[in-house]
C-alpha cells in the first residue's frame, strides 16, 4: 500500500514535469485537502449551507441565507444548534481558478468526499489530482 507521503512526492514530481512550481503544487494540495475536509462535513451534516429563507436557529434567530453553519448535537437528545462558520469552500475555489487560469489549465471540483476533490486538466491532455488525506 502506498503512503500518503509516497503519493505527495509522486504529485510533486507529476508537477514539476508539467511546468508547477512547488509553491503552486503546494498551495493546490493544501486548498484541496480543505476541499476534500469540508465536503466531508457536508455529507456528514456537520455543516450546512443555508439556501433557503425563513430558517431559524435554535434560539429563534433567522439565519442568513447562502451563509455557512457549523451543526452541533446531531446524535444527541435535544434540538440541533447552529453556529455560524467562515465558508471556507469558496475561498479555497477562488485560489485554485487563479492557479489553474495561469496555468491554462481547466479546473473541476467535485464535492463527493469519496474520490478526487480536485482535478487540473491541461489542453495537451496531462491530468493534475492533488492528494488527500481521508
Amino acid at each position: 500500500m502506498t503512503s500518503y507521503r509516497e503519493h505527495c512526492a509522486r504529485y510533486h514530481a507529476q508537477a514539476a514535469q508539467i511546468g508547477i512550481n512547488y509553491g503552486d503544487a503546494e498551495q493546490l494540495r493544501r486548498d484541496a485537502q480543505r476541499l476534500h475536509t469540508w465536503s466531508e462535513h457536508e455529507c456528514n451534516g456537520v455543516i450546512e449551507r443555508v439556501e433557503d429563507d425563513g430558517r431559524t436557529d435554535h434560539r429563534g434567530r433567522p439565519m442568513v441565507k447562502g451563509a455557512t453553519y457549523a451543526v452541533y448535537n446531531i446524535n444527541g437528545p435535544g434540538p440541533l444548534r447552529y453556529a455560524r462558520t467562515p465558508d471556507r469552500e469558496t475561498g479555497c475555489v477562488n485560489r485554485i481558478k487563479a492557479i489553474a487560469e495561469t496555468l491554462g489549465a481547466e479546473f473541476e471540483h467535485q464535492g463527493d468526499p469519496r474520490g478526487w476533490p480536485v482535478t487540473l486538466k491541461f489542453p495537451y491532455g496531462a491530468e493534475l489530482c492533488p492528494p488527500v488525506r481521508s
